[in-house]
């Protein structure tokens, strides 16, 4: 099985903190997948991803480049 990840959602914003750009995107996938979701620089804090079969929710934190579930 392949890579599960899918970008369901995105809006560019700029971020007041740093006057900067960045992509605020929603994603879904398997558990299987969770580490390999993106980190990228552009990527926003606020940025979430569903797990579709456990049913978690997680956000990304941009300044320590983490996805945390919620």
């Amino acid at each position: 099985m392949g890579n599960s990840i899918e970008c369901v959602g995105a809006v560019k914003a700029i971020h007041q903190s740093d006057n900067v750009d960045r992509w605020k995107r929603e994603y879904q996938c398997f558990k299987a997948d969770f580490g390999d979701l993106p980190k990228d620089d552009d990527l926003a804090s606020g940025s979430s991803v569903m797990i579709l079969d456990t049913g978690e929710y997680a956000e990304y934190h941009r300044p320590t480049k983490s996805w945390n579930i919620i």
